[in-house]
């Protein structure tokens, strides 16, 4: 038998689906953020620094006067951001790997050797502190939305997400983060629930919110909702779908995109009124 070619399916303009008219592949608008990324995995941790740090002010990443990271040393609070920075966005995320770009980084600086050991980095890392990290997150938000355009008709889209994070087991975490119920005490870890809002552009995250189990992710969200702007339009999946909030948006002009939730269909013979 002779072999078959499977065909590109068509739609009903008979244009290749992924083409335009001419036959050119179309690229999703998010590739070339996908490029970029990619690239970034590349460079050296002076490279990042000169890419992104212009968008950080020089304070935040400056060193204290006094208390943690007030010394001068390979892992001051610029090299264990950047580290971190790098840590997060890699393919291979694990602390020896940032070790090893730390090493790098302090040869091309005439710096004294690097040991391989973690347990300076990581020490670091511990000292970083959260007020630090909002504040880039802040002043990077608003340089980057300047450098984007709108991809919706004119319309900037924002995805929402809702994911789980399990904490360090201390007396305090479990205070503020409980344990699943369906764990015996002691043996099991605090859990975070965290929703966050991207930029579906930029991939940027745009806001976000902790909460423990007993948080719904709906909640987490209203509380974002002064961070959203008129004419956004919000992706999100069925965990978010609800008539309330659809208005709430709607009356802020704002439009929702959600999942359906798949309910059973009502015959028609039970229906109070057909609506289309």
């Amino acid at each position: 038998m002779g072999k078959f070619r499977k065909q590109q399916p068509q739609s009903k303009t008979g244009i290749k689906l992924g083409s335009d008219p001419n036959g050119t592949k179309l690229r999703c608008f998010v590739t070339p953020t996908k490029d970029k990324i990619a690239e970034l995995k590349q460079k050296s941790l002076s490279e990042l620094d000169q890419i992104v740090g212009q968008f950080i002010p020089n304070k935040s990443l400056a060193t204290h006067e006094s208390g943690h990271m007030s010394r001068r040393r390979i892992y001051s609070k610029e090299n264990t951001f950047w580290g971190f920075f790098y840590q997060t966005m890699s393919d291979d995320n694990s602390c020896q790997n940032v070790v090893r770009k730390i090493q790098a980084h302090a040869c091309t600086k005439n710096q004294k050797q690097v040991s391989s050991s973690t347990s300076a980095y990581c020490q670091a890392r511990q000292k970083m502190d959260i007020k630090t990290l909002r504040t880039v997150l802040s002043s990077i938000k608003p340089a980057s939305s300047d450098n984007s355009q709108p991809i919706m008709n004119n319309r900037r889209v924002i995805v929402v997400d809702g994911t789980g994070l399990s904490m360090p087991d201390t007396p305090r975490n479990q205070a503020v983060w409980p344990q699943s119920a369906s764990q015996k005490p002691g043996c099991g870890f605090p859990q975070m629930k965290v929703c966050a809002c991207f930029n579906l552009q930029t991939g940027l995250m745009h806001s976000y919110q902790f909460g423990h189990k007993h948080d719904a992710e709906r909640p987490l969200l209203r509380k974002q909702w002064d961070d959203l702007a008129s004419e956004d339009i919000l992706l999100g999946d069925a965990g978010f779908m609800g008539y309330y909030d659809f208005s709430s948006l709607l009356d802020r002009g704002i439009n929702s995109v959600m999942t359906l939730k798949i309910r059973k269909p009502i015959p028609a013979e039970k229906s109070v009124r057909k609506l289309g």
